[in-house]
């Protein structure tokens, strides 16, 4: 009897049955099943800060940019969030949004106008995904004083945005969490705004509360639009959760990658992609 035969014999006794499942990943048509054919074919899912994103149903809500210029074409709205201006669709028309790394690069009350504007052209029982780095991981690792945590964060250091580094044991902890909220101020980026120095962040980190110790330095930041990429902001789950109720939104709730309660939403391979290992995930419902 083969290894296989033996494993299925195994399962079925407990059981359970062993099935192939040669579905196609990029099939994912079974996750829309409960849409109208309406909300499908005018694509009345929305992808905000969608960057080189692409799916058949959703429409991309960006900002215009030569960087995504070859993906802001087919299915693409420009519009940009630092305007706080309505977004370009009617009341209760839009049956999901979803947002990925976006919020850090915005300022509070951008991401309060977006929010609010979300809630008002969600339809009744849409909701909204949001996924963000979790500011609440990066104050542990320096409670922790754990400098391994950033290990995923070399490359960008001895990248091209960086000054040039030929030691990474240069790069302080302190560093790493500047880079993170307040990327202008990082010492070694090399469009830095001016330098903050790990003594400076230190001293701050050990003689500030947890809110404030961020706010000391994104509330010294604006949005450049000539580096859209900065991070200029810092979420946690408890400060989402608090806009999404001031937009309105009653039923909000912590999730967690690919768990999301929204169907079209748990297509792996489409959504919550970027870096979930670091990030956080919260959801809404109208």
């Amino acid at each position: 009897m083969t290894l296989r035969k033996i494993i299925k014999k195994t399962v079925n006794l407990m059981g359970y049955d062993i099935t192939r499942n040669i579905a196609n990943v990029n099939n994912d048509e079974y996750l829309y099943l409960k849409y109208t054919k309406r909300s499908i074919a005018k694509k009345l899912f929305l992808n905000i800060g969608a960057g080189s994103f692409y799916h058949k149903h959703w429409t991309n809500v960006d900002y215009s940019s030569d960087w995504y210029s070859k993906h802001q074409k087919e299915h693409f709205i420009n519009y940009n969030i630092m305007s706080k201006k309505p977004l370009p669709f009617e009341d209760n028309s839009i049956e999901l949004a979803y947002s990925s790394h976006v919020f850090e690069h915005v300022k509070n009350d951008a991401v309060q106008s977006l929010l609010s504007e979300l809630y008002r052209v969600l339809k009744q029982g849409g909701g909204i995904r949001i996924t963000c780095p979790d500011s609440l991981l990066f104050y542990q690792s320096l409670l922790n004083q754990d400098l391994s945590f950033w290990n995923w964060r070399h490359t960008w250091f001895t990248g091209s945005l960086s000054s040039g580094i030929s030691d990474i044991s240069a790069v302080t902890i302190y560093d790493y969490i500047v880079r993170e909220i307040a990327t202008p101020f990082c010492r070694f980026y090399k469009y830095k705004k001016w330098s903050i120095e790990p003594q400076e962040v230190e001293n701050i980190f050990t003689t500030e509360p947890y809110t404030d110790f961020f706010n000391y330095f994104t509330s010294k930041l604006e949005f450049d639009s000539d580096r859209p990429g900065d991070h200029i902001n810092w979420w946690d789950e408890a400060k989402i959760i608090d806009f999404l109720h001031n937009a309105g939104f009653k039923k909000v709730y912590p999730s967690r990658a690919n768990q999301s309660l929204f169907a079209p939403l748990r297509n792996v391979n489409k959504f919550d992609t970027t870096a979930p290992h670091i990030s956080l995930f919260v959801e809404a419902r109208k």
